[in-house]
């Protein structure tokens, strides 16, 4: 299609447009996208992602679902989050080209309140799909024709929602059928047999939309095929789970455990001074039925806030929680809000936090509010309680606020689950509090399902989705080396893990052997329930959860990085500039607290002696030459590496590469990563030696990866301050191995430049700005010229 036949068209469907409300509009680009989906399949097998294809998919049929349940419904109905929706789709369905263009437009379209910002949406959405129909080789129909009869029918049905296809199958030839191949091939029979309907019948269940809206968030985020499982196996028959949990986290002594027990029961008698939580206490909180609203069961988990457990508290932080954030204010300075927030951000998914202070006599605590707020949109609201006072009516006010939240949230009202899992679930929790069995073997568990209807397929996903729900802990053989399959009680894990690692730090040791478990687990009740061969059993998980590694083949024998010591050793080794190469991992507020120790635990055999690690680094020697080291260290918020050796170049990428797959797996959180500028060996003058003995803070000495490959690919120079000169990237690309197109080849000359600089090659210009007040034009050329190939 010509640009003016395209133009002509997009005209035509503008036109249409004025008039429609925003409920129709919607519809209309809904329609648009459906009918651009088998364009999916342009590249059989979607083969154009090569990660996450799962993921991508299934992020294009959410926006696609949550748009027409607006317009099926009301906005009031479907949940705020359409921005993220349409930014995911925006970035996982990139490399999907028109098709990603015509669902992400959907996305917009449905994110927004204002009524310009659909039409423009709207209009993108339909001028895209035009241009994908266009591409179908001696296409029968004429594609604005198709847009416009939709219009139409929208128009004429008001208020009704349009979900016909109106016959339109043939225009794609094979198209289609592709589509649908590709779907059953790739695991996705549920969303093959839901298009099939909509294309060929014209049937579209509002039901299943619905259905699939509260499919728990841990299922979601496995991705198209395990959405269409959990939606199949449901089945007629479903129950509610009824069942929701509650993290509540903050600083030691603010206040936790009080909050738990106040929270069960007003009246609770308060933990002693010198009591706290060791690791996490689970404590079960049974809210009363409530006119048509059944018992509900909440599991409240206080974690400590001792700093030497934070390491493990990720291992059990989910999403599809309520998170309450303990300010203690009866201090002023032992509050790190900003820090917990973070980690609520990194493994909550998106959970709501209420922002609990907990003060004394009514003293006002002094707080950030709004910035904290608009860093973490998740805080729903700020809440002031003593909870220890007499007076109990803000401590009854808050509690009546919490059991609404809980009650009235649809991740836990509506959850639903088959009915033969929902008694298979009960029988589960019947083993660990009424007979209190803390894990059964995999064969007991499938008596357990015969016995509830489940046969053995049916039975292995159920437990799967039982375990992404957190309501049980399955742990197969694949995951756990040497080990048969476990249900387990996950508070018989949290208890046995938290003991171990404060056991070690308690008496300074991060090397533990199996034999040290009966010194770990003395009292005659934990002494059964930790005998030796479970204690390997929490070594091993524990190595899953990379918070330690064995140091022995047997596999007897721990290393727990999070509680070495924590000072770093003396006698490290130099590492001189013009010798070394350095990256810097940088984050905006707080570092996840277990980065060093997880990197510690991925690289464990390139630890030379135990002397060279400590809690915030180490010293790590590259496993493909002993003559190449590294050092690993947290410094505030920053990862440094610092890199010597005859391969420093390779270890350097491969650290980078092991960092980044760390910061990967937090999800919310994407480091900034700068590099030390390298110059040539005419620079090593004496004015250098004299700079960079004046200490590691000298500006202009790092440069972001961004800006390095930007400038770079344009051939630009870079304004380096410790040498008040212009120099090339060549030096610093080739030592940090990388290598990039150089576009244009510019050369700086007769210049003089005056002033503070900090400036980069655009495309084909170079752009500077002045920084300072030193009253000259920032790159001002006495010469005027400007020379390169352009």
């Amino acid at each position: 299609m010509d640009k003016q036949t395209w133009e002509k068209n997009r005209e035509a469907i503008a036109k249409r447009l004025k008039g429609l409300s925003k409920v129709q509009m919607v519809n209309f680009a809904w329609l648009c996208a459906v009918r651009s989906l088998p364009f999916l399949s342009s590249e059989r097998g979607f083969n154009y992602w090569e990660e996450k294809k799962q993921i991508h998919l299934y992020s294009i049929f959410e926006a696609m679902d949550l748009s027409i349940m607006f317009a099926i419904n009301d906005r009031n109905n479907v949940p705020l989050s359409f921005k993220t929706v349409a930014t995911i789709v925006a970035t996982d369905a990139d490399v999907a080209t028109d098709v990603a263009t015509v669902v992400y437009a959907v996305a917009v379209a449905t994110a927004y309140d204002a009524t310009t910002a659909t039409v423009a949406a709207t209009d993108t959405t339909a001028a895209a799909a035009i241009r994908l129909y266009s591409t179908i080789p001696d296409i029968k129909t004429d594609p604005l024709k198709i847009i416009l009869n939709d219009l139409e029918l929208i128009k004429k049905n008001t208020p009704a929602i349009i979900t016909q296809l109106n016959d339109t199958i043939e225009i794609y030839p094979d198209l289609f059928s592709h589509f649908i191949e590709d779907l059953k091939e790739n695991d996705c029979h549920y969303w093959a047999n839901l298009y099939e309907n909509l294309f060929i019948n014209g049937i579209y269940d509002r039901e299943e939309l619905l259905r699939r809206h509260i499919v728990p968030e841990e299922i979601r985020a496995q991705g198209a095929a395990a959405v269409g499982h959990y939606l199949e196996q449901l089945g007629d028959e479903v129950e509610l789970i009824n069942e929701a949990r509650i993290i509540i986290l903050g600083e030691k002594g603010a206040g936790k455990t009080s909050l738990a027990r106040k929270l069960i029961d007003l009246n609770a008698q308060l933990p002693d001074e010198d009591e706290s939580t060791a690791g996490v206490s689970v404590l079960p909180w049974r809210l009363a039925g409530e006119g048509d609203r059944d018992e509900m069961l909440v599991h409240i988990w206080d974690f400590a806030g001792h700093s030497i457990t934070h390491a493990a508290h990720r291992c059990f932080m989910s999403s599809r929680c309520l998170y309450i954030y303990v300010y203690n204010g009866r201090v002023e300075h032992d509050n790190r809000s900003a820090y917990w927030l973070e980690q609520i951000k990194l493994y909550g998914g998106g959970s709501p936090v209420l922002f609990l202070v907990n003060e004394k006599d009514r003293h006002q605590s002094d707080i950030a509010k709004k910035t904290l707020r608009h860093d973490f949109p998740l805080i729903q609201d700020y809440y002031h309680v003593d909870i220890g006072h007499q007076d109990k009516e803000r401590m009854r006010s808050f509690r009546q606020t919490v059991m609404d939240f809980v009650r009235g949230n649809p991740s836990w009202n509506q959850q639903e689950i088959s009915a033969a899992t929902y008694r298979m679930k009960r029988d589960l929790q019947s083993n660990f509090t009424k007979r209190h069995i803390d894990a059964i073997t995999l064969e007991q568990f499938h008596e357990i399902a015969d016995r509830n209807g489940l046969d053995p397929e049916s039975a292995r996903r159920s437990l799967q989705d039982l375990h992404t729900l957190g309501i049980c802990l399955w742990y197969n053989e694949e995951t756990m080396q040497g080990f048969n399959a476990l249900i387990m009680n996950p508070g018989w894990i949290t208890d046995g893990i938290y003991k171990i690692i404060n056991w070690g730090h308690n008496n300074a040791r991060h090397i533990l052997s199996l034999n040290d478990g009966r010194l770990i687990f003395t009292n005659p009740e934990d002494k059964q329930r930790y005998p030796q061969e479970k204690v390997k059993f929490l070594f091993e998980l524990m190595r899953v959860y990379e918070l330690a590694f064995f140091k022995d083949e047997n596999q007897r024998i721990i290393s727990i990085p999070s509680i070495l010591p924590i000072d770093r050793p003396d006698g490290l080794p130099e590492f001189v500039f013009g010798e070394r190469l350095v990256m810097e991992f940088r984050v905006r507020r707080a570092l996840p607290p277990d980065v060093i120790a997880r990197l510690i635990v991925r690289r464990n055999h390139e630890i030379f002696a135990e002397e060279e690690l400590w809690r915030e680094g180490a010293l790590l020697h590259y496993h493909a030459d002993d003559s190449t080291i590294a050092t690993i260290i947290e410094d505030d918020r920053n990862i440094i590496v610092t890199v010597k050796g005859g391969s420093q170049t390779e270890y350097l990428a491969e650290l980078r590469d092991t960092i980044r797959k760390i910061f990967d797996s937090y999800k919310a959180i994407e480091p900034e990563l700068f590099y030390e500028v390298l110059v040539s060996e005419e620079m090593m003058d004496h004015r250098m030696e004299l700079l960079y003995r004046m200490g590691d803070d000298m500006p202009g000495r790092v440069i972001d990866e961004k800006q390095l490959k930007g400038i770079s690919k344009h051939g630009g120079l870079f304004y380096y301050k410790p040498v008040d000169e212009m120099i090339t990237l060549d030096k610093t690309l080739k030592g940090y191995g990388m290598n990039l197109t150089i576009i244009n080849n510019y050369e700086l000359s007769n210049c003089e430049l005056t002033g503070d600089i900090i400036g980069e090659f655009i495309g084909d210009r170079y752009s500077a700005g002045q920084v300072g007040n030193q009253g000259a034009n920032a790159g001002e050329c006495s010469s005027q010229t400007l020379n390169g190939n352009a």
